[in-house]
């Protein structure tokens, strides 16, 4: 099984738009939408969740509010500095127990933070493991790769011939992990300024990671001075363009239209779309055979 995961520094570029269409389109295709986005996967594929799981960050200190004295003990034990009088950062805790052990009045505990939930979901695109943060207290970086890792086998007890990955915008380092795992990222960019400058900063970052990227411009005929500009600096450093995207004007529309009429949103791409999209396909699959 192969993994390709969509990436982004940003996001709105048309990340998950082309996870789904990738996922349509590629034969024997588990899809992963990890991006915690309102218009992720499912805005295009469709899909009623089933098998809801939740993800809970492993521990976190909760104190007895009642109990306390306001001692302030806890606040030094603390190693990562997120107990204060006033409260707990959820974010900064790691559930280590220090504050647990230390305070006089045992006002302090230990209980599962919940971070999100993940479900599978059968789209016009096939099946796809989501994600959200619904009723999240907290985001913790870990869920990303455990619903990674958790698609990576349902992919290969299916025996899949591609896990599609929708990533979150940014490079993190839990990105950056799922990246360096994968046999190919497709970096998702838009003819802008703002764009080119990440691009010239992500490139150099990926390339230190020894992570494998290509790249797609999306909407490339908005701006076809600054899609040059970035065609003339993926050439200059070795980065394989894979893929030139129109922009599809009426996108929103077609996704309500679909919507309204029940019916598959992938039929109303413009037929000029829809062979960009196979054509980046066919450059992908030679990419990720490449070698063997």
């Amino acid at each position: 099984m192969k993994t390709i995961c969509i990436a982004g520094a940003s996001g709105g570029t048309g990340k998950s738009f082309i996870a789904a269409v990738l996922g349509k389109i590629l034969p024997k295709t588990l899809l992963a939408d990890v991006s915690f986005s309102h218009m992720g996967v499912r805005t295009f594929s469709g899909g009623e969740p089933f098998r809801e799981m939740e993800h809970s960050k492993q521990l976190m200190a909760t104190r007895f509010e009642s109990s306390c004295n306001q001692s302030g003990e806890c606040i030094p034990a603390c190693p990562t500095g997120a107990i204060s009088l006033d409260d707990i950062d959820p974010c900064l805790c790691d559930g280590c127990g220090a504050c647990v052990k230390v305070c006089p009045q045992e006002a302090l505990y230990l209980t599962s933070n919940p971070a999100g939930r993940w479900f599978y979901a059968d789209t016009d695109a096939g099946l796809l493991v989501d994600t959200d943060l619904k009723g999240a207290n907290v985001f913790d970086g870990s869920f990303a790769e455990h619903v990674y890792l958790e698609a990576k086998k349902l992919g290969q007890a299916r025996e899949c011939e591609y896990l599609i990955v929708d990533l979150a915008a940014g490079f993190d380092e839990t990105n950056l992990k799922i990246m360096q795992d994968a046999d190919l990222s497709l970096l998702v960019v838009e003819p802008t300024r703002k764009d080119l400058v990440a691009l010239k900063g992500d490139i150099s970052l990926l390339q230190g990671q020894g992570i494998n990227a290509s790249l797609c411009i999306n909407k490339f005929d908005l701006n076809k001075e600054y899609t040059m500009n970035i065609l003339d600096y993926t050439i200059a450093e070795g980065l394989k363009t894979v893929g030139k995207l129109s922009y599809a004007e009426d996108l929103g529309l077609m996704l309500e239209s679909a919507k309204v009429d029940e019916q598959p949103f992938f039929g109303l791409i413009p037929n000029e779309l829809k062979a960009e999209l196979a054509k980046m396909m066919v450059s992908l699959k030679f990419l990720t055979e490449e070698g063997e």
